[in-house]
């Protein structure tokens, strides 16, 4: 892990905290993203946890924000690349609507929703564009949208298009490089420096990071004693596979972040996602 003083705005601790700490600057960002204006927001919590189903796989949000036209938006910092990304998505959708209904709202009440990702490489195998917005559309007739109002919005620098505004482009470089270029991105950045500061920020760090140091061990050592009991001892990619789900559960986290904080090669992601999809099937 990085410590506290090389964290970037792309950290999602620190992408949390900047956020959270600054709700003018956590608004213009989704207007920037969603080209629209916002009355205003509330952070309804930080790092929500989502956890609906019985022994099911919950959630950690970065940012879960609300405003007051019944709209709620989860925006995620996906600084590595993920192979499963738009079935996240539609997982994390649908977590926030029973979330919603749980606190007893019924289906005509569910509220308009934003899952957003921002992403250092290009979500999309083959894509050139920056902003990819998807929304449930009929396939037969293309005019017809299903309203759900359910949207999933990707963001990356890593784009050839000329299909972005100037200030989303340097926001956009700013994610890609870490050099601000605009008032916006000197904001942003002036925030970070201010976090990095504060005692209190760094004390918390030191908090989270002793934490995933503990869970990381826990779920290493739990899923190394399910690979043995399972007869899988004598394979390596089966006793990280088994590390891999421990630390999944114990940190309620993916599996691109559990193979992150295992230090697993890039290159090697693909082969234990594939194992992985193998087992759970």
């Amino acid at each position: 892990m990085k410590t506290f003083e090389e964290l970037s705005f792309v950290d999602d601790f620190m992408f949390c905290k900047v956020l959270e700490d600054n709700e003018d600057l956590c608004k213009e960002l989704l207007e920037l993203i969603l080209e629209k204006p916002i009355h205003r927001i509330q952070l309804r919590t930080k790092q929500k946890n989502i956890d609906v189903a019985y022994e099911g796989k919950g959630i950690r949000l970065d940012v879960y924000v609300e405003d007051g036209e019944n709209t709620v938006y989860d925006i995620e910092m996906q600084a590595a690349p993920v192979l499963e990304l738009p079935k996240r998505t539609r997982y994390y959708q649908g977590m926030i609507d029973l979330d919603l209904i749980e606190k007893g709202a019924a289906y005509q009440k569910l509220k308009k929703s934003y899952v957003i990702f921002i992403c250092s490489k290009n979500p999309i195998k083959g894509g050139k564009l920056h902003k990819y917005s998807f929304e449930n559309v009929c396939l037969e007739d293309k005019t017809i949208l299903l309203g759900d109002e359910a949207v999933k919005v990707f963001l990356t620098p890593d784009g050839e298009a000329d299909d972005i505004s100037p200030k989303m482009k340097e926001f956009l470089n700013f994610i890609s490089s870490g050099k601000p270029n605009d008032d916006f991105t000197r904001r942003l950045d002036e925030a970070v420096a201010k976090q990095k500061v504060s005692k209190e920020r760094k004390k918390e760090f030191m908090k989270f990071e002793i934490l995933m140091q503990e869970e990381y061990a826990k779920g290493h050592e739990s899923g190394l004693a399910e690979g043995r009991a399972e007869g899988h001892a004598s394979g390596m990619e089966e006793g990280k596979l088994f590390a891999l789900t421990g630390l999944m559960k114990n940190m309620n986290c993916s599996a691109e972040k559990a193979l992150q904080l295992m230090d697993v090669p890039e290159n090697e992601w693909e082969t234990y996602l594939e194992l992985l999809n193998k087992k759970e099937q």
